[in-house]
């Protein structure tokens, strides 16, 4: 099966071989140690935040500027603080790998922050996500501890996928055999993971999960170091194959250490070395050549590089070297020509200073990725002009095939060893080489810059100076060179005259000549005049004009200036290269004494509204009013808006006020009524403006009427008062009493009465009176009306002849018994004339009476008469018969019975 070498590139090669991404510019790592690649050559840096004893990473943006750092616990932003969810990841100051950075795929803000525990920890290997645009683009951690896998060794790696694309990473369990590689996508980590059973079990003793695992930069090869776990030996090496692709893992080779302990280890830029450092024991480095793909081969072209130190990582640089950390040093080690052989690998002990920080056993955990080799060289030229692309080892390859990534293009492709293109559109492009080597593909992919030709901003081909003046200008490209008209190569320029001149920038591949006219600017202008105004305002300037600036005598820079006492003022404007200085003078004189503080008012229709505003016990002032007047005395007919401005020397009060018509008091039509019970009305007087005061004390418009009585209400407004008054009378529907048809005695008489209230009544006869006298037999009928209704009724009476019946009792009993108490004749009808009288024996008048509905009590002046013998004398006179009856008796007076 062919293998496919896949490095992805991104930085533009102009010649020779040069490295790729600037993620790995900035390291921090040992007790506040750091390095600066940007240069291209290290560089101290003492203003880190990070202290630990191993594992640590950092990642820069793709021009090399730091993003963020951390020893696996900790995330620190780059201005050195600690993000505000970037505590607590399980990682490990006591891990050798406790961490690494890996950008998500298709996401210009998103990293994974891979994280092991240590001495095979409980929290494995677990993840966080960063978004850097989070917390103003210093980023911070939007997901934190996710758990992959545990427990793990100390070993944490990755590779770029064969896509390009992707990113492999990868761990080793604990008391396994077992690598797992997690592929990181576009959609985030995929599970489950790839798992290979390769190698020797990492188990026993916790501290045998100590040391590096590694990848080469061609992503093919893994060297993983057990600490103190070799095949009868204290530690080991072991060599891998790796696929891109898939993920498996293959074992390929073990480096034994009898008596010695390595710690780390890295592969040369070109792949073909393998460097071993010893933390204990045989202390050195070890270098072999895996060119051969020969394990005996291998093996035997080990060479040793003793020094006692105490070798803890091993990482490849931006630059091509590898950097040595060593335990509680100020200074690294260095590898200077690591794909050379032997001793011309140029090793350096201590050679790199720290600035007085310390290194301990970890370095950065980096993408080994990052450092692969391209093995074709280009120069990237500017658009319409050939682009080269050169194999940098002709004899390497049978043959080749070019791909230039530009999808616009009918001629993208060559099978030159030496090839050209030409880019019509700047921009990025992918340029893919194959590489055939007895019939197998090797596969190679570089980002290429294609530049665009310098340009010159369009807001500096017209240059503006104040007369007398100057202006620099800074014309500056990165890469760029530069001729003037007068022959200047620098490319700031100072402009002293007006005229044209002429400037040519060129890059390394492209330039561009064009002129530069300077003019005189327009000199910034504000001018205010020297003024009176009155003691009291304030006189507000506004100078306010774009692209100025200002300052005032006292230091204000607002265009807007407030001026409240009288003095001598000045303003400096300013367009950014002129200036214009103005002066002027304010004095303050009195206002009027006239402050009339006027309110809103209303007239009344037909009257006249006067406004007196004499104050001008002097003669100083002076009034105007909005119509012309100007007398102090003002006369208002109508309606309207009214001003008057009175003036003293240089001042002037304005005051104003609305006049509205208020409306007189509307007549109510209310005149006294009559209801039926049950039924109600409502009184409405209802006028915008106008207050209520009712009788009961009400105050509304409207009054319900629900009760017979007198209504009474006051109504006012600003113009007139008023009292209206309203009866109201409840009637009932009539009732008449119960009437029955009777017979009476001739010469008697029946009076019927209506005495339903205000009722009218109509008789049989028409007639209408309330009380009705019947003499003669007849059917007597009425009818009895009002405004609820009418009630109806008839009676029939007859005649008959009718004798008087009397009876005078002999005896009678008074002692208040209610039984036989009271002497009186008995009569079946009320005679017409009526006398009664009782004598004693001895003639004395005892009672007299004429109403015949009265007797006697058997008292005299109040005394009870004695018991005995009594005379009566009667007289009755009957009209019903025409009859009169004189009668006298004797009759006793008994006591009762005790």
């Amino acid at each position: 099966m062919p293998k496919i070498l896949l490095t992805i590139f991104f930085a533009i090669l102009v010649f020779g071989e040069v490295f790729a991404q600037e993620q790995a510019n900035i390291w921090y790592f040992g007790s506040y140690a750091g390095l600066d690649f940007t240069s291209g050559n290290p560089v101290a840096l003492t203003n880190g935040a990070l202290s630990t004893g191993e594992g640590c990473a950092t990642i820069c943006d793709n021009s090399g500027h730091l993003l963020f750092y951390s020893d696996g616990i900790t995330i620190w932003n780059r201005n050195h603080t600690k993000m505000p969810n970037g505590t607590g990841l399980f990682g490990h100051p006591s891990s050798t790998q406790s961490c690494i950075f890996v950008p998500k795929p298709a996401s210009n803000t998103l990293y994974y922050v891979f994280t092991v525990d240590a001495m095979a920890g409980i929290h494995g290997l677990e993840y966080s996500i960063v978004d850097i645009s989070a917390d103003g683009g210093l980023g911070d951690v939007v997901s934190k501890n996710n758990l992959l896998i545990t427990p793990t060794c100390e070993k944490l790696t990755s590779v770029q996928h064969a896509n390009g694309v992707d990113f492999w990473i990868i761990a080793h369990d604990w008391n396994s055999d077992v690598f797992e590689s997690f592929l990181l996508t576009a959609g985030g980590v995929q599970l489950p993971s790839v798992k290979s059973h390769s190698g020797i079990s990492n188990n026993g003793n916790t501290t045998n999960s100590i040391g590096y695992l590694t990848a080469s930069p061609n992503g093919i090869k893994l060297a993983s170091v057990l600490f103190n776990q070799g095949l009868g030996t204290q530690g080991s090496v072991q060599v891998f194959d790796f696929n891109s692709n898939t993920g498996k893992i293959t074992y390929f080779n073990t480096l034994n250490y009898p008596g010695s302990h390595p710690y780390g280890v890295s592969f040369s830029p070109d792949n073909s070395k393998l460097y071993v450092g010893i933390f204990s024991g045989a202390k050195g480095i070890f270098q072999y050549d895996l060119s051969s793909q020969d394990t005996i081969k291998i093996i035997s072209s080990e060479y040793f590089i003793p020094y006692q130190n105490s070798f803890g990582a091993l990482q490849l640089g931006p630059d091509g070297k590898i950097y040595i950390a060593i335990l509680s040093s100020k200074s690294l080690s260095v590898i200077n020509d690591p794909d050379k052989s032997g001793a011309l690998c140029n090793y350096n002990d201590l050679s790199i200073n720290l600035g007085g920080k310390l290194s301990n056993l970890g370095l950065p955990d980096l993408v080994e990725s990052y450092f692969s080799v391209l093995p074709f060289s280009y120069i990237a030229n500017c658009i319409g002009t050939n682009s080269t692309f050169t194999l940098t080892n002709a004899g390497a390859a049978d043959s080749v095939k070019w791909n230039f990534g530009d999808s616009l293009s009918k001629q993208n492709a060559s099978v030159a060893v030496s090839a050209s293109h030409i880019y019509l559109q700047a921009g990025s492009y992918t340029v893919s080489l194959t590489s055939y080597k007895k019939g197998m593909p090797y596969i190679y992919k570089s980002l290429v810059l294609i530049p665009s030709p310098p340009y010159l901003d369009s807001t500096h081909k017209v240059i503006g100076i104040c007369r007398g003046g100057s202006q620099t200008v800074d014309f500056s490209q990165k890469g760029c060179s530069y001729l003037w008209s007068d022959s200047s190569v620098l490319p700031k320029y100072t402009f002293k005259d007006t005229g044209t001149y002429w400037l040519k920038i060129s890059n390394a591949n492209c330039s561009i000549t064009d002129t530069i006219k300077v003019d005189y600017l327009p000199v910034p202008y504000a001018q205010f005049k020297s003024r009176t105004i009155c003691i009291g305002d304030t006189l507000k300037l506004d100078a306010t004009h774009p692209g100025y600036t200002y300052l005032w005598k006292d230091g204000s820079t607002s265009p807007k200036y407030d001026i409240t006492k009288p003095g001598d003022y000045s303003l400096t404007v300013s367009n950014g290269s002129c200036t214009y200085e103005d002066d002027f003078n304010v004095d303050f004189v009195r206002k009027p004494d006239a402050s009339y503080n006027f309110k809103d008012t209303f007239i009344c229709p037909g009257k006249l509204l006067i406004i007196d505003i004499t104050d001008d016990v002097d003669g100083y002032l002076t009034y105007l009013w909005q119509d012309g007047s100007i007398s102090p005395k003002y006369i208002i007919r109508q309606p309207g808006h009214y001003w008057v401005k009175t003036n003293s020397d240089a001042c002037s009060v304005t005051d104003s006020f609305i006049v509205k018509q208020a409306n007189g008091l509307n007549p109510v039509s209310w005149k006294d009524t009559s209801l039926c019970a049950g039924e109600s009305f409502t009184l409405d007087a209802t006028q915008p403006g106008v207050h209520f005061l009712w009788q009961d004390g009400s105050q509304t418009p409207t009054y319900h009427v629900s009760n017979e009585g007198e209504y009474t209400l006051k109504r006012y407004n600003q113009c007139d008062t008023t009292n209206d008054s309203i009866r109201v009378k409840y009637f009932t529907k009539p009732i008449l009493p119960p009437w029955h048809d009777t017979i009476l005695c001739k010469r008697q008489n029946l009076v019927l009465h209506i005495n339903s209230y205000k009722a009218n009544p109509v008789w049989q006869d028409g007639s209408n009176d309330s009380t009705y006298y019947i003499h003669d037999p007849g059917i007597y009928k009425v009818a009895v009306s009002n405004i609820c209704g009418t009630a109806s009724d008839s009676i029939k009476v007859g005649f008959q002849d009718c004798p008087f019946y009397l009876y005078i009792p002999n005896a009678f009993t008074p002692g208040n018994d209610h039984h036989n108490d009271i002497f009186m004749p008995v009569m079946d009808y009320a005679p017409t004339t009526y006398l009664f009288s009782v004598y004693n024996r001895w003639g004395e008048k005892l009672f007299e009476t004429i109403d015949y509905k009265l007797g006697w009590d058997g008292k005299f002046r109040n005394i009870s008469a004695p018991e005995g013998a009594y005379i009566y004398y009667l007289y009755v006179f009957s009209y019903l018969d025409d009859r009169y009856f004189q009668k006298s008796g004797m009759f006793y007076l008994l006591k009762p019975e005790p």
